[in-house]
């Protein structure tokens, strides 16, 4: 048996049609690869738009907002934190109990109002962005609610919770510019 003989059977007309229609399928894969890229380019444009339109119309005519809410909400802190300790030496247990709660009804109305200001524009277009913003916000006046309602109120305690808004106003804009999906 002679070594090539595998070879010589291979039927010469399919090497052939391989041959005579390369340049044919070379172009429908040329043609099938412009469309997938095609796709994908839109796909990114599109994606382009709406993170541009996002960026553009939701959050920078508000940044000013943003940054005067958590302004006030320090401000109330500090006016809270002031109340509190000048009524410790002053008042007795259930008006300082009253005060207090005076004073979180207050910050939960500040960050309900801001909700509405602001928050439910990024509602209407991601309820999950939306929903770590709250969270946000949330643990910020849970924080600040913790340490105001502590025994020992101090100057300390007051810089502790204003560094605490600082770092939740960070995470806050981390999420507000987080890539969209």
């Amino acid at each position: 048996m002679d070594k090539f003989y595998l070879l010589q059977t291979v039927p010469t007309e399919k090497v052939s049609w391989v041959e005579s229609h390369a340049a044919t399928i070379g172009a429908i894969i040329v043609i099938i690869l412009f469309i997938i890229e095609r796709i994908f380019a839109i796909i990114e444009k599109r994606q382009d738009r709406r993170e541009n339109w996002y960026y553009g119309i939701i959050v920078q005519p508000h940044i000013t907002c943003i940054n005067a809410f958590f302004q006030e909400y320090a401000t109330l802190i500090n006016d809270s934190h002031s109340q509190i300790l000048n009524s410790l030496l002053s008042t007795n247990q259930n008006t300082l109990a009253l005060l207090k709660a005076e004073y979180f009804a207050k910050l939960s109305q500040r960050i309900q109002d801001f909700d509405f200001e602001f928050l439910m524009i990024i509602y209407a277009y991601d309820l999950e962005r939306h929903r770590i913003l709250i969270e946000t916000l949330r643990n910020m006046q849970d924080e600040s609610v913790i340490a105001l309602d502590a025994q020992g109120l101090s100057q300390a305690h007051l810089s502790g919770i204003v560094q605490n808004i600082k770092n939740q106003k960070s995470i806050f804009f981390n999420n507000l510019y987080q890539g969209l999906s």
